[in-house]
């Protein structure tokens, strides 16, 4: 694309957007369903970052990259901090519905962690 775009064969930008979050999207579904299960350990206690957009704010972006992004530039849509995998995933499970998620401390054998066995 940005070689199509500097031998002005095609005018674009590229849009790399960050984990997509909201109730309808199929990765917070599939996060939630995990959830519920006890299906979704945190090695560690999910010290990991990473950065999320919420849908409706991946699209207002991408509206304003079409109107106003300039030719052969590169953005990055994501939220304004990175968040730790252990508050996004204890956000997510705050439903009543839900059960608390479990953490693998990292001397569980990784074998064990992905059976889904409680730590």
């Amino acid at each position: 694309m940005l070689e199509a775009d500097a031998a002005s064969r095609i005018e674009g930008v590229v849009l790399r957007y960050g984990m997509l979050y909201g109730a309808a999207t199929g990765s917070t579904q599939a996060m939630a369903a995990k959830l519920r299960r006890r299906r979704f350990p945190l090695p560690g206690g999910g010290p990991g970052t990473i950065s999320w957009i919420h849908v409706a704010d991946a699209t207002t972006a991408t509206v304003a990259a079409l109107e106003r992004g300039r030719p052969g530039e590169v953005y990055n849509v994501v939220d304004d901090e990175p968040v730790r995998w252990h508050d996004y995933t204890a956000e997510l499970a705050r439903s009543p519905t839900r059960r608390r998620r479990r953490h693998c401390r990292s001397g569980w054998p990784g074998w064990w962690r992905r059976s889904g066995r409680d730590c």
